[in-house]
């Protein structure tokens, strides 16, 4: 990669994809993002990410305008197509919703997890690797339970491009400072 190599990331302010970002901006790339609205205070994230005064333009696109993405692209020398469409009759689940406090019966299987940071390292290792080739399968590992389902995912053709990922407690640790940090969990002292 050449300093200053351009690169367009599409739903730059979701979350795979403002790890993706950050990570790029941080390896010397201008990128350009793409958001539904690029003034929408959910995006102002992006504006404080390291580098991006300088390195970091982002364009009001829908994915499937094409006159909007075009403008996104041109000049680029790679494309980390993040983002999803949502179609028009889409429908999310309100905070409202999601908190009635009804309690939702899960398996106790075997889950297989991936830490962003490492999903955002993978996306950009395979990007500057040229023997890249064909699709990837990007797991840290699996957290077991008593299930009977289990996953047969294998990490190692990532592996083999380099790739390492963040051992289980590190993310743990690492996810639990950010909730307290953002304040969507408040540290209690057990004294």
């Amino acid at each position: 990669m050449s300093s200053k190599e351009k690169v367009c990331v599409t739903g730059a302010g979701g979350f795979l994809a403002s790890w993706l970002v950050n990570l790029l901006l941080s390896k010397g790339y201008i990128v350009n993002g793409t958001l539904r609205d690029p003034y929408d205070d959910k995006n102002a994230h992006l504006k404080k990410l390291e580098n991006s005064a300088e390195n970091l333009k982002l364009f009001k696109a829908h994915l499937l305008d094409f006159a909007g993405i075009s403008g996104a692209i041109q000049g680029c020398t790679g494309v980390f197509h993040v983002a999803s469409p949502l179609p028009p009759q889409a429908q999310l689940v309100s905070k409202d919703d999601r908190n009635t406090g009804e309690a939702e019966s899960v398996n106790n299987d075997t889950v297989p997890y991936v830490d962003v940071r490492d999903t955002a390292e993978a996306l950009f290792l395979v990007y500057e690797k040229p023997e890249s080739k064909g699709r990837y399968i990007c797991s840290s590992g699996s957290i077991f339970g008593e299930g009977t389902r289990s996953w047969k995912l294998s990490s190692r053709k990532l592996q083999d491009l380099g790739w390492n990922y963040r051992p289980l407690e590190e993310t743990l640790v690492d996810s639990v400072k950010s909730y307290q940090d953002s304040g969507a969990i408040i540290r209690v002292d057990a004294s």
